[in-house]
């Protein structure tokens, strides 16, 4: 083809040229073609995809390259959205039997100043009736089709199943890919770090992606068991590359600040939430269907809730709320799902005989609060009440905001702060409905959304497909998801490998859960052989404990009685519960995905790595585990931009749980970087921490005795004053003790300082003084 021109160009002659090349050197270029509608995309001048087919399902397929769907033309528009100016090719369809106008519209929006990202679009103008395929795993619609360029290999991640995708695929494009319905993002890269996400726009509970092996496409457009499409409906596909040309982690950050930016939604903060903000204990493995002094899953919950908080109250471990999981409106040993939801002595005359509200009162701490999925005998779906409530196959959907705002107005009053809303995956597969409607889940996740939103009550995602997460972008209230699988015994060498998932909920703006753990590796359940943890031990508590604290989301230890181990708990939290947290969730390295599918070299297992910026410096954490041989991690491998020359100075040590102040101090060197050991079990956990040399030659190491040793819950600013003084605004609760370590220019080893926090909770330590004043 001819060189590239500018887009604008590409505007003024798209009426008198069949070809159009749009975009720039730097991004992504389309070249269009406005005869047939075909297009390429490249980058760096390469190509990367050629589009294909375009088809549509209504009582028969409707194909172009069969002609029974027909181009009657494509046009050039102008305009503008949140993106910014854009210039949008639009090919119009008819079918050969249509009698009532197009049917079928398709267009791809490019942005002249800003060439990384591209959107296609899919509108039904008039509506389509009998659509529906059968499989929610193929489109009813296709555009895209997108076929790799001929000699192209690109690797992918894909996000896939329940638990926000947790189930990834990975490899040479198209190997082990399979899309639809539990499908998600996908993440292309080549071996040179060039890299875009694709996916989902608009429409989320109905857009999805599948792979068609016949045409070697990847096919887009409205979930294939739809059975009607309304007039004007529309859905829209977007693809970003990275503008940071680092990878996965980076690009799926710059896509998801897009989307944010798009619906209008904030990003999840530390203090969204008091689940996000502070320390919280489960009822999900000791007390699950397991009171605790009976050989039965059902009984009084009240005495061993109320003892285990004197407990942990004994020990100074601070929770500052309680998640009462599906056992306290018997899900499994009773009525197989939800029949009722609230503070009902009909509901809880067993389990909680004076009530959640009263038991509210006596702990004077909040609850999050599980939701499965609903059964069709639920008093709720009574039409004298008003509610509406579809009923299909044994189980039950409310299709009412009444019926939400009924729900978490009575939750207000007995304590609750989020519903963790699990058992999605389950309930959408349970019914038709929620399938083959076009509105009926989105309904369902909005209506639920906006009562939350109504009665400040926040929403986690359990067993959630990606699907959902996507459409967590327009449900201001969704603040974190299950990021694993459960921590339950089957599962608990595994349900810690989170880093992946995170990628994707942290994009956008959603903290990751790694679900709760044992403590010790001491403790069992003993006396009720029917409880699902009777038996089960956990051989390595301090790994699911790095791990939870790296997650920056919630951390909720699950103990019983005697069963807490308080020094491994307080290494994740300050003295008044609030959680230290890094900047962002731990991501795996990139070379993980290089390694993982185009075979470069990479960890043999798990490595990831975040921050803490403080000013205008930044330190990191670097995590290994279940590594099959030695792994160097080098400068390149930390996910923020990094320049050897310009860097600085660093300095680490490993993080060892049975004495924090042991630390081995080591100088960083970028080219051999930080060696991690090998180890085959999950137990083989290795923490390091990085410290900046800070301009004036010091180095600050950070809290002795937390995980995250620096974070911005502990220290709100670090300033170098002079030579010998840097000053820490530190924050804490009354009394807390807070002890720091430095090491000074002229010496290797740390120095340690203490802080006791005053009254007012803030205070200034000056290492020049090596003193705390109240700020």
């Amino acid at each position: 083809h001819a060189p590239i021109m500018l887009a604008s160009l590409c505007l003024a002659l798209i009426a008198s040229v069949a070809l159009c090349f749009c975009g720039s050197v730097d991004g992504l270029f389309l070249d269009f073609n406005k005869s047939d509608g075909s297009f390429s995309i490249s980058i760096d001048s390469q190509v990367w995809f050629n589009s294909s087919l375009t088809k549509l399902h209504s009582t028969s397929w409707r194909e172009n390259s069969k002609g029974t769907l027909k181009l009657t033309g494509c046009v050039v528009e102008a305009g503008s959205d949140s993106f910014g100016s854009f210039e949008r090719y639009a090919c119009e369809w008819a079918t050969t039997t249509s009698s009532s106008g197009i049917q079928f519209q398709t267009a791809v929006r490019v942005y002249p100043e800003d060439s990384y990202v591209l959107v296609f679009e899919q509108t039904f103008p008039t509506g389509l009736y009998n659509t529906s395929i059968g499989d929610y795993d193929s489109p009813l619609s296709v555009f895209p089709a997108l076929q790799i360029a001929p000699g192209r290999k690109l690797g992918y991640l894909h996000y896939y199943d329940f638990f926000a995708g947790y189930r990834i695929q990975t490899g040479i494009f198209p190997q082990n890919y399979i899309g639809g319905l539990k499908g998600g993002p996908i993440s292309f890269f080549d071996s040179n770090y060039n890299t875009l996400v694709l996916s989902s726009m608009s429409s989320f509970t109905t857009s999805i992606m599948q792979y068609d092996n016949s045409s070697n496409t990847l096919n887009m457009g409205v979930q294939g068991r739809i059975k009607t499409i309304p007039s004007n409906y529309k859905l829209e596909f977007v693809m970003v590359e990275g503008k940071c040309k680092r990878g996965v982690s980076c690009t799926f950050s710059e896509w998801g600040n897009r989307l944010l930016s798009k619906y209008g939604k904030s990003r999840a903060t530390p203090e969204s939430s008091t689940v996000i903000q502070y320390l919280g204990y489960s009822t999900t493995a000791y007390y699950f269907y397991n009171p605790g002094y009976i050989n039965e899953t059902d009984g009084d919950y009240e005495r061993p809730l109320l003892d285990f908080n004197s407990y942990s109250q004994s020990l100074d471990i601070p929770y500052r709320y309680y998640l009462i999981d599906s056992w306290w409106y018997g899900e499994y040993n009773i009525y197989n799902g939800v029949w009722m939801w609230e503070d009902s002595h009909v509901l809880l005359k067993e389990r909680f005989p004076l009530g959640l509200e009263w038991l509210h009162d006596q702990l004077q701490l909040p609850y999050a609060a599980h939701m499965g999925k609903w059964v069709s005998t639920t008093p709720y779906a009574d039409p004298k009440l008003g509610y509406n409530f579809t009923i299909e196959n044994g189980w039950a959907l409310p299709q009412s905001e009444t019926f939400w705002e009924y729900i978490f107005a009575n939750a207000s009053g007995w304590g609750l702060d989020t519903i963790k809303q699990d058992h999605m995956n389950e309930q959408i597969e349970v019914m038709n409905s929620t399938t083959n409607d076009v509105y009926f889940m989105h309904d369902w996740l909005m209506q639920q959304g906006r009562a939350a939103q109504l009665h400040n009550i926040h929403i986690e995602y359990c067993m959630d497909y990606p699907i959902i997460i996507m459409n967590s972008l327009l449900v201001p209230t969704s603040t974190h998801s299950r990021a694993g699988g459960d921590y339950v015994p089957k599962n608990s060498r595994n349900n810690w490998k989170i880093a992946t998932t995170s990628i994707f909920l942290w994009a956008l703006g959603l903290y990751p859960d790694k679900d709760t753990f044992y403590s010790t590796s001491t403790e069992k359940v003993t006396i009720n052989p029917f409880a699902p943890f009777y038996n089960f031990t956990e051989p390595y508590p301090l790994t699911h404990a790095i791990v939870s604290s790296l997650s920056a989301g919630p951390i909720t230890p699950s103990d019983g009685v005697g069963g807490s181990n308080a020094s491994l708990i307080m290494m994740m939290a300050r003295q008044d519960g609030l959680l230290l947290k890094p900047d962002s969730p731990a991501f795996n390295i990139d070379r993980t995905w290089l390694s993982r599918s185009l075979g470069l070299p990479g960890p043999s297992g798990e490595v990831w790595t975040s921050h803490t910026t403080l000013g205008q410096y930044t330190w990191y954490y670097v995590f290994g585990c279940e590594l099959s041989s030695t792994y160097h991690f080098v400068g390149s491998d930390f996910l923020v931009p990094w320049d050897e020359s310009s860097s600085p100075s660093l300095v680490y040590y490993e993080y060892e749980a049975a004495n924090p102040a042991n630390m081995d101090i080591q100088k960083y060197n970028g080219q051999t970087g930080i060696t991690i050991p090998s180890g085959t079990t999950y137990g083989a956990a290795h923490l390091f921490i990085v410290s900046p040399v800070l301009s004036n030659g010091w180095v600050f190491l950070g809290e002795v005795g937390k995980f995250i040793a620096i974070s911005r819950q502990r220290a709100a600013s670090l300033s170098v004053i002079g030579p010998d003084d840097i000053q820490l605004d530190i924050i804490g609760s009354y009394n807390e003790r807070v002890t720091l370590a430095f090491i000074r220019p002229s010496s290797s080893s740390p120095s340690f300082y203490t802080c006791l926090v005053p009254a007012s909770g803030r205070a200034i330590f000056s290492t020049s003084t090596q003193q705390c004043t109240p700020a």
